[in-house]
């Protein structure tokens, strides 16, 4: 990934249009339901690592497979961009997240943030999930940027690009529904 200086943008502005990015990319993937998605499982299913990360513990090395039920964790000036079903991950530096298993091997049902940030797009299905220390989001098809604060006591901060979604944080809860971010 390029980094970009713009006088004339401020980096919250530089960081939208690279969430956008990355989000419009991993529609397209999803609306082609995924296409060569077993071919990729069958080879790496990581698109881009920049720095370090773990994978269950141990260094992650850009030719392993990312799976359901698998923990990452991301250093100091990481990212990490995979893909797992009908399922893509952004993950930012100083991240631990899991992806559950769904269905199948290759099916993820619950994204578990613990901390760090994560920008995500979903396939159309409704048993799936984003967990925090303080909210949780039931996806239906949809893209969403999801951030947990270490600084804050895990305060999250969550946000719907687009597609439905039923947000419950302690005894609230709503339907969200969007069309553009």
């Amino acid at each position: 990934m390029s980094r970009h200086t713009l006088t004339t943008r401020s980096e919250s502005e530089i960081l939208w249009y690279q969430r956008r990015s990355f989000l419009s990319a991993a529609a397209a993937w999803t609306a082609m339901e995924g296409m060569g998605a077993a071919l990729a499982q069958s080879r790496s299913n990581i698109v881009e690592m920049q720095g370090d990360a773990l994978l269950n513990g141990q260094r992650l090395r850009p030719q392993q497979t990312i799976q359901t039920g698998d923990e990452i964790a991301t250093g100091p000036g990481s990212t990490l961009v995979f893909v797992v079903g009908n399922a893509s991950f952004k993950v930012r530096e100083n991240t631990q997240m899991s992806v559950e298993r769904g269905d199948s091997l290759f099916a993820v049902s619950v994204l578990r943030l613990l901390a760090g940030a994560v920008a995500s797009v979903w396939g159309r299905g409704n048993t799936r999930q984003i967990v925090t220390p303080t909210l949780t989001a039931g996806i239906r098809g949809t893209g969403t940027y999801t951030e947990v604060s270490s600084k804050d006591s895990g305060r999250s901060y969550f946000c719907n690009c687009y597609g439905t979604i039923d947000v419950a944080a302690g005894f609230d809860s709503l339907t969200s529904q969007t069309d553009y971010h």
